[in-house]
């Protein structure tokens, strides 16, 4: 066994405020959620460059009161040099790597964490989000500081323990039962996509209607010519450029996909996900993988495995947390046919950068048509709570009752609760939030949720759609 003790690391920025749409606990709460730690882990805080006491760690380390056994200075240096100092810095401590953790908004630090042999952690804070187009594709990502702190009790071996999990969910997948697995995108309900009884058990456990088609997800492109009867040009040039991510295209059907999986359709929907884990699933299941989201049909879709379970609990064989989903929205769905490009459904990858390599491209069908595509009945995504969209919330931030679902900060107070997708206006950011943010407020038995649509343009098309899907009307009733 490797000598030495076990410890987490936390960068002092991941006590900054949290995220607004995180609804995440103030910097006391957030220590003292670090309690459950200490049983089986030394607690240290780092502190990088001019984070000294006067730069941001006095609050976090006095907050933390007992529960830090000390600081971590961080060295200065480039990422091989750094990874090499901050080894030595962690070894000097009397910790060892392996089993360690380093928990850090800022990509730099966790991937010197990562190469000094620690299980590097992200956390999406305002800077995290800023940063997040930095972070290597593998690193753990979690909304807050506590999520992180759960997944650490739970997974004691990092990504060990995750594989370990991945393992058993392929099995169950083999023997045709139901895995909870993380995408780039949301978490899917998965199940052996040629067992037609395997995949029925999805939508019985989602209470589905089998006119909702599924997507059939692969580990690698070239899996895809066993379920398709062609891969047209167009769409070869966007597997290339696109996958794996979240781009699913629908291309004529082989008879050996089965007709639950299409909704009889002669289309199936297929996509190669980003995340490291679902193409290890699907490897190791050695069968493609058909999964709409890992919720009850119809309801927010999860971006985290906490909100599956919240949903799901006891009607899957496995689930696997890989954390929060980065994109944060389903896949764009596209269809190619007669050399017509039609995006089916907005989803994480917008309209322009597609356009970049198939030219000119069709926007979504009317709400409500479904088709060939899942996502696509009218409502869809919905909160527990009444959603009503308009262009304009300002009207309603005096409601104590209502909770305001934002672009942007308020350019006011207000007297309810407030979710902001992003206070700097970046959609990509609004996307990544909106299904956490959604399902903030409706935890909080508010009367209605009040949600401005964003601007119409890169994601926001799909932002718009999903908010458009989830609404319960267009007339608020002012009683």
């Amino acid at each position: 066994m490797a000598k030495g003790k076990k410890a987490v690391f936390l960068l002092s920025g991941v006590f900054s405020s949290p995220h607004p749409a995180s609804g995440g606990e103030l910097p006391t709460e957030a220590v003292a959620a670090l309690g459950g730690l200490r049983a089986s882990y030394d607690l240290f805080l780092a502190a990088a460059g001019g984070d000294g006491p006067d730069g941001g760690v006095g609050g976090p380390l006095a907050a933390g009161g007992d529960v830090f056994s000390g600081l971590c200075p961080l060295p200065a240096g480039e990422a091989g040099d750094l990874s090499r100092r901050l080894g030595e810095a962690v070894r000097s401590l009397g910790v060892r790597t392996e089993g360690s953790f380093f928990v850090a908004d800022d990509p730099r630090l966790v991937e010197a964490a990562e190469g000094a042999g620690l299980c590097g952690l992200y956390i999406l804070t305002p800077r995290g989000f800023r940063l997040l187009g930095d972070l290597a594709p593998d690193v753990f990502v979690f909304h807050d500081l506590p999520d992180a702190v759960r997944w650490i009790l739970d997974h004691p071996e990092g990504p060990r323990s995750v594989s370990a999990v991945v393992r058993r969910g392929a099995a169950a997948i083999r023997r045709g039962g139901l895995v909870a697995f993380p995408t780039e995108t949301v978490y899917g309900l998965g199940a052996d996509a040629l067992n037609p009884t395997a995949v029925a058990r999805i939508f019985e456990v989602k209470r589905r209607p089998l006119h909702d088609p599924l997507i059939v997800h692969v580990a690698d492109p070239a899996e895809v010519a066993a379920l398709v009867t062609e891969i047209p040009p167009a769409a070869r040039r966007l597997m290339d450029r696109f996958w794996p991510g979240p781009l699913t295209l629908v291309l004529p059907k082989r008879e050996t996909v089965p007709d639950i999986v299409t909704a009889g359709h002669g289309t199936v929907a297929v996509r190669m996900p980003a995340n490291r884990w679902a193409r290890e699933l699907i490897a190791l299941a050695e069968t493609p993988v058909a999964a709409p989201s890992a919720n009850a049909f119809g309801r927010t879709s999860p971006t985290t495995a906490r909100h599956v379970d919240e949903q799901l609990h006891g009607l899957y064989d496995e689930i696997i947390d890989g954390g929060a989903c980065r994109v944060g929205i389903e896949s764009t769905v596209l269809a190619l046919a007669g050399g017509r490009t039609v995006v089916l459904r907005p989803g994480g990858l917008a309209p322009e950068e597609i356009r970049e390599v198939t030219g000119e491209v069709e926007l979504p069908v009317p709400r409500g048509a479904g088709g060939a595509s899942p996502g696509m009945l009218a409502s869809h995504y919905a909160p527990r709570t009444p959603l009503f969209l308009v262009d304009d919330a300002r009207p309603y931030g005096d409601r104590p009752d209502v909770g305001l679902l934002l672009f942007q900060d308020p350019p006011g107070p207000v007297r309810g609760q407030v979710a902001v997708l992003s206070p700097k206006g970046d959609l990509r950011e609004a996307a990544a939030n909106l299904y956490q943010a959604l399902r903030r407020l409706d935890r909080l038995g508010l009367r209605l949720i009040v949600a401005e649509r964003v601007p119409p343009h890169g994601l926001g098309v799909a932002i718009n759609d999903r908010l458009s899907r989830a609404k319960s009307g267009d007339t608020i009733l002012n009683s």
